[in-house]
């Protein structure tokens, strides 16, 4: 530890100043209470203590929304994250960044050869932050993913952990913690997050060979690694049959749930069905590729059906007939001016960031966006509320009451929406049924289901 300048006094987190701190409170109080609905934390026992060095390696399945769900996973401790170095471009942004805990990290496909020898800085950076017990958190893929899948990884943790330990006279032992997050729906508010943390990797078992080989102890990490955040997550490994297979997570899954006498509601549960039905279909795969490519075939036909229908694959399920439809009409109607009332004075909430997400060519920042926007929008806009109706009705005490329900009234117009959407998709399905459209799809989906009961055990 000699060779390192820190300070020693403490290895805990280091603090952040007061108004970081505000800001991170708030920003854990929407994305927990408002942005998600339930979020789910998976292994938080393998999370090492607080005296421990720890770097965490993470699937990337939703921009900034990742990090933040990791963040909030580890209580009162902070982490410092290794985000993409474009967004430091702002001198003044860069230094907001850096004081919440962002550190640029350069990618050469991005930033050219010439730039990725900034990381020499950051990486020495994140070592000595380590070695202090400050968690480190990095995404090995370098980009996030379109799809549920695991990218390759690059060394580059391997690497900055090893060192970390070398700075240390290979003292200290440092651990890696794979890390997966899981979300019900990847643009949409009011659903569900699974956050996972598997047994951590000591690389203290692999500091000698380090030290002779340095690439074949990396190799080796980084298997474990990768195969530990697999597991935890959906890898959707064939890429060929992907939306096929990928409809299947979202339809059979459930039943597979149901079956299973789990609840298809947690989506932890639903998780672990959908990694079955994933994993049960590569060793089909492996065993009988015609079997599989015929379920496939059949799978990507349904899903296309139902599409074109302009309905989703729940109500083969659920199979509402009219007087659901007509008793689902009567309470919508019924909840209408309620809806009306709550959508006003939110309205240029969810208004705000469609322009902005309209010119984003890379959809999966549409989330990010909503998010970020809304931190801003939703203090500010409610604010001016409260300042309105206390400065013209003079009755400020009411006025704080109604401001401070404002964000319940917005949920309740959200999951209005939502609820008119299924009510949608009711109707057209009951005109499919009517009409007999549906008796091209119905008899296929029936007979693949049979066919996959027996495949999947």
């Amino acid at each position: 530890m000699s060779e390192m300048e820190t300070d020693n006094t403490s290895n805990q987190s280091e603090r952040l100043p007061l108004w970081a701190r505000v800001l991170k409170g708030y920003v854990r109080l929407m994305f927990n209470k408002l942005y998600y609905r339930h979020i789910f934390i998976v292994g938080k026992e393998n999370i090492p203590s607080e005296d421990n060095a720890i770097l965490i390696a993470s699937n990337h399945q939703n921009c900034m929304l990742d990090p933040l769900g990791i963040l909030f996973s580890l209580g009162k401790r902070h982490a410092k994250f290794l985000t993409r170095a474009s967004v430091f471009s702002n001198p003044t942004i860069a230094k907001l960044l850096r004081t919440i805990g962002l550190l640029p990290a350069y990618r050469l496909n991005f930033d050219g050869i010439e730039a990725v020898k900034n990381n020499e800085s950051t990486f020495d950076t994140s070592e000595r932050e380590l070695l202090n017990g400050q968690p480190i958190v990095i995404f090995p893929e370098g980009l996030h993913q379109h799809r549920h899948w695991l990218g390759e990884f690059s060394f580059g943790y391997t690497k900055m952990a090893f060192e970390a330990a070398a700075l240390s006279g290979w003292e200290r032992e440092i651990y890696i913690l794979p890390s997966a997050n899981h979300y019900q729906h990847w643009g949409h508010m009011q659903s569900d997050l699974v956050v996972s943390f598997a047994e951590p990797v000591s690389l203290k078992p692999y500091y000698e060979l380090y030290k002779s080989k340095p690439r074949t102890a990396q190799r080796e990490v980084n298997k474990i690694v990768r195969e530990r955040i697999s597991e935890m997550m959906l890898n959707i490994e064939n890429q060929e049959n992907y939306e096929s297979i990928e409809f299947l997570t979202r339809s059979y899954a459930i039943d597979y749930v149901l079956k299973n006498d789990k609840n298809p509601n947690d989506l932890r549960d639903l998780l672990w069905a959908k990694r079955r039905v994933v994993s049960e279909l590569a060793e089909l795969q492996s065993r009988d590729a015609s079997k599989a490519n015929a379920i496939y075939q059949q799978a990507g036909n349904i899903d296309r059906a139902i599409k074109e229908r302009g309905f989703r694959d729940w109500l083969f399920r659920e199979n509402p007939g009219w007087l659901n439809v007509i008793v689902s009409t009567a309470l919508l109607l019924l909840l209408l001016p309620l809806f009306v009332v709550s959508l006003v004075p939110n309205i240029l909430i969810y208004l705000i960031p469609k322009p902005i997400v309209a010119r984003i060519k890379d959809w999966m920042f549409s989330s990010t966006v909503n998010f970020g926007v809304s931190l801003v929008s939703m203090p500010l806009i409610y604010l001016i509320t409260y300042l309105i109706l206390g400065t013209s009705t003079g009755e400020w005490l009411i006025s704080l009451i109604y401001t401070m329900l404002l964000p319940y009234m917005g949920l309740f117009a959200w999951n209005y929406k939502c609820e008119l959407k299924k009510l949608v998709g009711k109707i057209k399905y009951q005109k499919c049924v009517k009409s007999k459209k549906n008796t091209d799809i119905a008899p296929q989906r029936e007979a693949l289901w049979a066919e996959l009961e027996k495949e999947i055990k």
